[in-house]
């Protein structure tokens, strides 16, 4: 990205959830960390081609076996600078053949 132009848009912050059941040294997710979700989240809010210096801290809460995870990141959202955002790709034609 070092060679690329780019407009900052502005910053962008978000937080998700998830809990684990924990037993001992075990813990099993019931659910997948949001991990992709909330990036795509946080991409899409300011329309933004990319994410940029990209900050993120965890929180832990637990409750008997079960345990509350707390994501949160907070980016700065970024548009390359002569890049067409989601242009519409035209089939190629079809060649006449034997």
């Amino acid at each position: 990205m070092a060679d690329k132009k780019y407009t900052v848009l502005g910053p962008v912050e978000g937080m998700k959830y998830w809990i684990t059941f924990d037993v001992a040294i075990i813990g099993i997710p019931l659910k997948s960390p949001p991990i992709d979700t909330l990036l795509e989240e946080l991409q899409k809010e300011k329309e933004a081609d990319a994410l940029i210096n990209l900050r993120y801290w965890t929180d832990k809460y637990i409750f008997l076996f079960l345990t509350l995870n707390r994501l949160h990141i907070s980016a700065e959202a970024v548009r390359f600078d002569g890049v067409i955002s989601n242009p519409v790709l035209q089939p190629e034609p079809r060649r006449k053949g034997r």
